[in-house]
């Protein structure tokens, strides 16, 4: 272990959440950054960054006595690594569902889109009324361009 290690991980056990904050603080632009690099394309539109920040932060908060009772790693390298298990955990989460990515970019157009619209209707006078909804919404949808369809 480097010296520059090894004292982190002294001034993190002296002082514990505190240090480890401000340490989490220092790093929070780099562990944006690697998450926003992950993310990029279809997956950007079911994660937040910071939600995957936010979590990295309370899962080491949890961590920390386990982290030091055994730290090998320098405490940046231990928040990277965190915050990667923590994304890694939500793709395989979301895929669990089995959703294709590619469903976050259907056009307006499509059936799914305009069902929602109309099933948004609870009542039995809106349910009557729900064919209506449908019918003008599609005559809407027909009139939009392929770009603001999207």
């Amino acid at each position: 272990m480097s010296q520059g290690s090894e004292s982190a991980i002294v001034r993190l056990k002296s002082g514990g959440v505190e240090e480890l904050t401000k340490i989490f603080e220092a790093n929070r632009d780099a562990l944006r950054a690697m998450v926003s690099r992950r993310i990029r394309g279809k997956l950007s539109a079911r994660f937040d960054e910071s939600d995957i920040i936010q979590e990295s932060f309370i899962r080491a908060k949890k961590q920390l006595n386990n982290y030091l009772k055994t730290a090998k790693i320098h405490p940046n390298i231990w928040l990277r690594l965190l915050c990667k298990q923590i994304l890694a955990e939500s793709i395989r989460k979301n895929m669990r569902l089995r959703r294709s990515p590619d469903l976050e970019t259907h056009l307006v157009g499509d059936q799914m889109i305009v069902e929602r619209i109309a099933d948004s209707l609870h009542s039995v006078g809106e349910m009557l009324a729900r064919e209506e909804v449908v019918s003008r919404v599609r005559t809407i949808l027909m009139t939009l361009t392929e770009t603001d369809q999207e």
